[in-house]
């Protein structure tokens, strides 16, 4: 799966993270050398310090170039701006895969996010069991709840499939966008 994005780094990518790039490549090549250098000193304490040292500047670099990315790789900041909106008699729905915002349900601590179009992958098998949850949406089912009173929060991907709404008969109000990914609504804000 990681290699899926692969890809992704592009020129303009990799320069974003120029400063994490740096600080992992001198980690991983200064830090072993420097510690070889002192093991043959026969300073073996110092040598110790230096490979912690090293693995704690990667670690480091990790850190800088996960920050960089967060917009991309989780829907917190999405969870966030529609937070104190939520109320529990809302419904939250995924449109597409459960994997692509999964974090989604746990920022906001809900465990009954719905699923609109998702019935693939991992939930594939499941979601047909008699006793599985009724969390799956088609299209048609999301169209008839879009109008009535209760608050729907439905989440989708800006950049993968499916990346367009089903026809909804009532006006779609757009409440975030963050990182290639949106969360739309059939009430406007409070």
């Amino acid at each position: 799966m990681s290699m899926g994005h692969f890809l992704d780094l592009t020129g303009p990518a990799i320069a974003l993270s120029r400063l994490p790039l740096a600080l992992a490549a001198l980690s991983l090549f200064l830090g072993p050398l420097i510690a070889f250098l002192l093991h043959k000193q026969a300073k073996v304490h110092a040598a110790n310090l230096t490979l912690a040292a090293g693995a704690f500047t990667f670690l480091l670099a990790a850190h800088l170039a996960l920050q960089n990315f967060a917009p991309v790789l989780t829907s917190a900041q999405l969870a966030q701006a529609i937070a104190p909106q939520v109320r529990p008699q809302d419904i939250i729905a995924i449109h597409g895969e459960y994997e692509s915002a999964s974090s989604l349900g746990f920022y906001l601590q809900r465990d009954n996010i719905h699923i609109l179009d998702g019935r693939s992958s991992n939930l594939w098998y499941g979601s047909f069991f008699p006793d599985s949850p009724p969390i799956f949406e088609t299209p048609q089912s999301i169209a008839a709840k879009w109008p009535g009173p209760q608050r729907i929060f439905l989440w989708q991907s800006l950049t993968e499939q499916p990346n367009t709404l089903p026809p909804l008969p009532a006006p779609v109000y757009i409440l975030v966008k963050s990182g290639g990914k949106e969360i739309v609504s059939n009430q406007p804000n409070r």
